[in-house]
């Protein structure tokens, strides 16, 4: 069997933005023939300056519109470019695969059609509030298990 030429990546941004990127994330994006974006506002300016291949994924929002619908447009829009050859990488806020359905059902997609696809984690919130409350650390004055 041919293996298809297009893949897909889907990367996280990190929470706070531009410092918490992995290299990993950054790379891909940076290196990815089309990067469609899951963020908005300044993070997406920022993006702007990794990649001249941005396309962001807003526009499939609407008013009124099945929130559902919204994401399987955002789906085909990347399948597209999947399908076309490219190299094509999904910028989520956070972690790609916490509180965003896009990037798994795109994966699943890419992955149904035989085209390489994976995901690269990143930090999410839930890492942040770990890291705020100290959760999973020894308190001072605790004795080491």
């Amino acid at each position: 069997m041919t293996r298809k030429t297009g893949s897909l990546v889907a990367v996280g941004t990190g929470m706070m933005l531009g410092a918490q990127i992995s290299p990993i994330a950054k790379t891909e994006i940076m290196r990815a023939e089309k990067v469609f974006s899951l963020v908005d506002g300044i993070a997406e300016k920022w993006l702007e300056q990794l990649s001249p291949h941005l396309e962001s994924l807003q526009s499939s929002y609407a008013v009124g519109r099945f929130r559902p619908d919204s994401y399987r447009e955002m789906v085909e829009r990347v399948m597209a470019a999947v399908r076309a050859g490219q190299r094509v990488c999904i910028a989520a806020y956070g972690h790609p695969g916490i509180f965003a359905c896009v990037p798994h059902w795109a994966i699943e997609a890419a992955r149904a059609e035989g085209y390489e696809a994976r995901m690269e984690p990143g930090i999410s919130a839930d890492a942040c509030l770990y890291a705020d409350l100290g959760l999973g650390s020894r308190q001072p004055g605790q004795p080491v298990l």
